[in-house]
């Protein structure tokens, strides 16, 4: 037996409209149960939020090694 491997999709969703923004992180939860596909969904109202998000080095994958390297720190 081949054992899969998991794969989680990290999402950031940045809207000022908070009813847009959670039907399209609805639709990605339907997509991820159909689809057996994990994923980490975080709701940002604007964009500084989620800037500070990623430069805050939370979440250490994606984003946060692209700012790392934009700014020229390792994370």
């Amino acid at each position: 037996m081949v054992k899969e491997e998991s794969t989680l999709i990290n999402i950031a969703i940045c809207d000022d409209d908070l009813v847009f923004a959670s039907k399209i992180e609805a639709m990605l939860l339907q997509i991820s149960k159909k689809q057996m596909i994990k994923m980490n969904i975080e709701v940002f109202s604007d964009g500084s939020e989620l800037w500070d998000d990623i430069a805050s080095g939370k979440n250490k994958d994606g984003a946060g090694k692209f700012y790392g390297k934009l700014n020229n720190i390792e994370k």
